[in-house]
């Protein structure tokens, strides 16, 4: 359901932010932010448990470099704890909730069951075309990572970021069923991020226009393709 996809999108969000916080801080945050990092990510799994246990792998190997393992651990163990007492399958039949979780990813990804199977497949462009203010914002971010000096994000976040965000691609692509629904805590986060790239890239623009082309011509080239996108997006089917 839609609202179950907001929520996980929020909690990922969440957790995302609160792990720049970390990396801000560099070692110095407070054990709360670091339980409220814990509680995001467990409700996320209670929620939406494939996504949120995809993204927290890079996450807590971020967290783990931003400040000790045992930080790391804390969080993991919390976001554990956290993820048993949200979910109601887990308190009476633990056991056959991880064996339907682990069975559906299994028809998702062999197919031997065609039957139980509805067959959805995505192409990169439709998937670049469905989320174009997350595609700018992740064309930003490149920008930043390869050519900018002066990045409004660390460079070990954009890069988790980047790293969670191709581990969810892949891992939906090699899925039989593929449906929008499960790249909206991506699509959200990256979205959440794009003012912040748009601000800092509009530091660097002096007029007249062509006296700083290298920013100016993405800037230009990004808004073409997103307003492209956007109407190309109005004929797209919702899976």
């Amino acid at each position: 359901s839609w609202q179950m996809d907001f929520i996980v999108s929020s909690l990922i969000v969440l957790a995302f932010l609160l792990l720049l916080w970390h990396q801000k801080k560099r070692g110095a945050t407070s054990v709360g932010v670091s339980l409220l990092l814990a509680f995001s990510l467990g409700a996320a799994a209670a929620t939406r448990l494939h996504i949120a246990a995809i993204l927290a792998v890079p996450l807590l190997a971020a967290l783990i470099y931003a400040t000790s393992v045992r930080r790391a651990f804390l969080v993991g163990g919390s976001a554990l704890a956290v993820f048993l007492a949200l979910n109601p399958f887990m308190w009476y039949s633990p056991q056959a909730f991880l064996n339907a979780a682990i069975t559906r990813q299994f028809v998702y990804f062999t197919n031997e069951t065609a039957d139980l199977l509805v067959s959805f497949r995505l192409s990169p462009f439709e998937l670049v075309i469905y989320s174009p203010l997350a595609t700018a914002s992740l064309i930003f971010a490149l920008v930043f990572l390869l050519f900018g000096r002066h990045s409004p994000l660390p460079r070990s976040f954009m890069l988790t970021l980047l790293v969670g965000t191709l581990a969810v691609i892949g891992i939906l692509w090699l899925s039989n069923l593929q449906s929008y629904r499960y790249v909206f805590p991506i699509i959200f986060l990256w979205e959440t991020l794009l003012p912040l790239f748009v601000w800092q890239l509009m530091r660097f623009v002096r007029f007249p226009v062509f006296s700083n082309v290298l920013p100016t011509g993405i800037m230009l080239l990004v808004v073409g393709v997103y307003i492209l996108m956007s109407v190309y997006n109005h004929l797209l089917p919702v899976p």
